[in-house]
Order: structure tokens, then sequence, then C-alpha cells
């Protein structure tokens, strides 16, 4: 039910991805405060501020964030939409703290953006992990990577953990659905 804008050479988009997408989309409850570190063209972010949601797009493709907005004025949501163009890292303190969810979809690095991950976690903090691994090993690591960025200080609970598709042979995208509790 929604329309993007996008230039398939400048930026990445994949209507395969679209199940995975809606998956994650109708957990979100209104006034939610939700953060995608990695918006590209909003097909997260989009659906989640129509949903009611307060969500902070961040893109680091000029490109992308020039769609993200675009998408955000055709789909109407510009009021809980707040786009924000260059690196999730460098997101001012305001949102230290701040989110109740995280979009983390960024299968190849999103491990190095762990930290700046638990920084952004509120109290309690669902958040979407992908990653790209090998059939032997499909959630360890992701799941140690999140655990070493955010304990002592949080407790993780896996909520779930599933195969978004096959990569190449032997290697899956992979989703885990993680909680972070304040300790």
């Amino acid at each position: 039910g929604y329309a993007f804008r996008l230039d398939i050479e400048s930026v990445y988009f994949s209507p395969r991805l679209a199940t995975e997408r809606h998956r994650v989309i109708t957990q979100v409850d209104a006034h939610e405060r939700v953060i995608d570190m990695f918006a590209g063209v909003g097909p997260f972010a989009v659906p989640m501020a129509a949903r009611g949601a307060d969500v902070v797009a961040a893109e680091l493709n000029d490109s992308a964030v020039e769609y993200l907005s675009l998408n955000a004025e055709q789909n109407d949501v510009v009021n809980n939409l707040h786009v924000i163009s260059g690196d999730v890292q460098t997101l001012s303190d305001t949102y230290t703290d701040w989110a109740d969810r995280l979009i983390m979809n960024l299968p190849h690095s999103a491990h190095e953006f762990l930290n700046t991950a638990v920084r952004l976690a509120g109290d309690e903090c669902v958040i979407h992990y992908y990653d790209i691994q090998h059939e032997d090993t499909l959630y360890k690591p992701g799941i140690e990577a999140i655990r070493s960025a955010a304990e002592p200080n949080y407790q993780v609970t896996v909520e779930t953990r599933h195969e978004v598709r096959s990569y190449a042979p032997h290697e899956y995208n992979i989703c885990l659905d993680v909680r972070l509790q304040r300790r």
C-alpha cells in the first residue's frame, strides 16, 4: 500500500524483501520511537511512520536521502518521519537512550554499529539485526556480538531468529529480533 520512488542505479532496493519488511513493520505500535539506522529510500521507515511511530531515518547515501524525503512526502508521513542525512554514528545526543525499536538492516557490517545501537536504545528496546552468515554458524556470531555490546548494562533476550533468504551457496541473510532491557 506504499509507493516508493528510487533510481536503482544510485540506491539499493530489493522487492524480494517485502515479506520480511512486512513482518517487522506489523510489530510496530503507534507512538513507538524507532530509529532506522540504515534507512535507504524508506521501505521500513515510511510504513512505520504511517502506523503512527515517531521514526528517525538515518542514511549516508545522498541520493537515497533525497528519495527518502520524497517518499515520506508522497506517502504523507512527513510529520512522523525525521530524515537524518549522514552516518548514524553521528546522531546527536538527542537520540541517546531514546529508541524503543532499532532497525539494523545492513547485513554485511551491522555488527560494526552495535555500540551505536546500544547508545541509542532506551530502557527497553527491540533490535532487528540483519546479518549474512554461513549455514554452520547462522545465529551464533550475531548473538555473541549483540551480547558483547549490550551486556552487562542490558539483559539480552533473543525473541526470534530466522533465515530471511539464501544469499550464496551455504550462506544466508538472517534476522535476529532481540529485546534489550536495561538492568
